[in-house]
């Protein structure tokens, strides 16, 4: 068999896509949960949030902002059932918008994941570091060489390694909101975290801010949509993940508040920072519970950065696929399945990064919060784009069978609530970065999201003008499915 395809080149090569029916819906999930970094979640947004806020009422962020991400969803994952593509949120927005769009959308989209993932680098390090472990750079550049490995195996060795991850990690979330619901501090659990009143008042912006930032990653469940058993996977998987991370993170705040009383949290969270949960842990669980959470806070990061890796890897694979990048740069792994093209240039950036942060002496805490601020301003501007193209693409005839709420309805509501939650993170950005408000650095973010979509249309005009084949193709995906072939079906010499 491999002698006679190997003569048949436009069947095997170049490869159209990914090899389909490889991730089950708990694939999807550890992918989408794993890059939202629950215990990093636990003992750094939501404490920092505490902390530069004062805001008692911060759990109730967490439903207004999965329902308000849930309305997003609903377009979002829609489309998926008729546009089945590794980098979705630029597709989306192609196949609504128009091309042009499209390929804006695929610029800020690069920039904001390979943002997320590079920043945390500088994360990892420093956690490891914290613990007296050597240099940040050092561990910065194990990681790297770990997840470059990662990138080039099959996927279902990446999911299985944050299963595994992720389970622990989830358990030590758990473990930590279990004991300090159950031995509040002065012996009561008060409920007024939890109740809208006592969130909105000063503050609010920056709250909001910086826990809509918790759930950046959740998104990527759509990039592996090509290699997902069935859009009804996809689909679940989405909603379950984002459900699922709404509900941990309300707890979890809640569970901060319970720990040090609801009028000392703010305190409390700005002297102990994460010392607040290791200390729940070693007072009701012993000083083994203590060292599994500093191991796990740092797992946490890493399967965070394995898990972004591969969706900017895919994401540079379908750009390639449609002719946006260099060929060369679309290669797809025979054995693995794997996009390595895209897998070694999200690797060498990143190692770009890190090399250079490392001999220019800058703070690694710089790093995260820059680049994660930048993440999270462009992932959410996509998402009003998205919601938007959604109504395009249903009124252009896509999809026709979809009712009014999934055609209309969701994606306008999605539109608003997250172009309120943009502009509210916009104006508070000083809350993740750090920042004065107001100061340049501050309003460097937004600009250069800006910057790089107005790049991305005057580079798709240009490109519709030199050659109109290339733009009509944007946002299609996989041309021949047939052009791939299951897993079970191809031979060694593939």
């Amino acid at each position: 068999m491999g002698t006679g395809m190997a003569a048949r080149p436009d069947v095997v090569a170049p490869p159209a896509g990914f090899r389909g029916n490889t991730l089950t819906g708990w694939g999807l999930f550890f992918f989408a949960v794993s890059a939202s970094a629950p215990m990093a979640v636990l003992a750094g947004g939501i404490v920092a949030a505490f902390a530069g806020t004062g805001v008692i009422g911060m759990p109730a962020a967490f439903p207004l902002l999965t329902a308000a991400l849930m309305l997003f969803s609903v377009g979002y994952v829609s489309i998926a059932r008729h546009v089945r593509h590794a980098g979705p949120l630029y597709a989306h927005v192609a196949r609504g918008l128009g091309p042009i769009r499209g390929m804006a959308a695929a610029m800020v989209a690069l920039l904001s994941y390979n943002c997320i993932q590079i920043c945390l680098y500088g994360l990892f390090g420093f956690t490891m570091a914290g613990f007296g472990l050597g240099p940040w750079w050092a561990w910065a550049l194990a990681a790297w060489v770990v997840v470059a490995t990662f990138g080039i195996l099959e996927v279902k060795i990446t999911a299985k390694a944050l299963a595994m991850l992720l389970g622990v990690e989830l358990a030590v979330v758990a473990g930590f909101v279990a004991l300090a619901l159950a031995f509040p501090a002065g012996g009561h659990l008060d409920f007024t975290p939890l109740w809208p009143g006592s969130l909105f008042g000063d503050g609010v912006g920056g709250v909001l801010a910086l826990s809509v930032a918790c759930f950046v990653g959740y998104e990527s469940t759509l990039a592996f949509a090509e290699e997902a058993v069935s859009h009804t996977t996809i689909s679940r998987a989405s909603f379950v993940s984002l459900l699922f991370l709404g509900v941990l993170y309300t707890l979890a705040a809640w569970a901060v508040t319970a720990a040090t009383g609801p009028g000392n949290v703010a305190a409390v969270a700005a002297t102990d920072g994460a010392g607040i949960i290791f200390a729940v842990l070693h007072g009701h669980a012993g000083p083994f519970a203590v060292v599994l959470a500093s191991i796990f806070l740092a797992t946490s990061v890493f399967a965070a950065m394995l898990s972004f890796h591969q969706t900017v890897a895919r994401y540079l694979f379908a750009m390639t696929r449609e002719r946006l990048l260099p060929r060369r740069l679309g290669k797809v792994g025979h054995r693995s399945g794997a996009p390595i093209g895209g897998s070694a240039v999200q690797s060498a950036l990143a190692l770009a990064v890190i090399v250079v942060w490392w001999l220019f002496g800058l703070d690694p805490m710089r790093l995260f919060t820059t680049l994660a601020a930048l993440a999270a301003v462009g992932i959410m501007s996509l998402m009003v784009v998205n919601c938007v193209a959604a109504m395009g693409f249903y009124r252009r005839g896509g999809g026709a069978q979809e009712g009014v709420w999934t055609r209309v309805g969701a994606p306008l509501s999605g539109a608003v609530a997250m172009a309120v939650v943009v502009a509210v993170t916009v104006s508070n950005l000083h809350s993740m970065t750090g920042a004065q408000a107001g100061s340049a650095w501050v309003w460097f973010v937004p600009s250069l999201v800006a910057a790089v979509a107005a790049g991305g249309l005057a580079w798709g005009i240009v490109v519709r003008l030199r050659h109109r084949d290339i733009t009509a193709g944007v946002g299609r995906g996989e041309p021949e499915p047939l052009a791939v072939l299951e897993h079970h079906l191809i031979g060694v010499e593939l």
